[in-house]
């Protein structure tokens, strides 16, 4: 399937490359906010201060784990495509096999009934 001039992976990369970009601007200021919050926290105590970074460990570990399953979900679409082309291409290389077997099967049929006929007398030579 192509899409704007490209191919349908070349456009997932594109956006895959724009998810990036926006997951980089994301992390950016995330950490500008925690930094903020880190100073504020700084200001009302060492507890404060022990709270905010145990809130800050606890997103880093969730970003950690989405960020492994979203690859684990990439490694499986493309596995899944792979398995597609083979499939796809199996199923092309069968029919192939089976029109060119019927193809030597029908000169086959054609030569033994052209022969047939010529023994039998019933090929009229004008």
């Amino acid at each position: 399937m192509r899409i704007y001039g490209g191919t349908e992976a070349s456009s997932r990369r594109v956006s895959s490359i724009a998810e990036v970009e926006a997951e980089q601007e994301r992390v950016a200021r995330q950490r500008a906010d925690d930094k903020k919050a880190l100073a504020h926290a700084k200001t009302q105590g060492k507890e404060a201060v022990a709270a905010v970074r145990a809130r800050i460990a606890q997103e880093q570990a969730t970003a950690s784990h989405a960020r492994q399953l979203e690859k684990l979900r990439i490694a499986a679409e493309r596995k899944e495509e792979k398995l597609r082309i083979a499939a796809e291409k199996k199923e092309r290389q069968a029919e192939k096999r089976v029109g060119d077997h019927f193809l030597l099967f029908n000169i086959r049929l054609m030569l033994f009934d052209f022969r047939g006929c010529e023994t039998k007398g019933n090929f009229t030579d004008d």
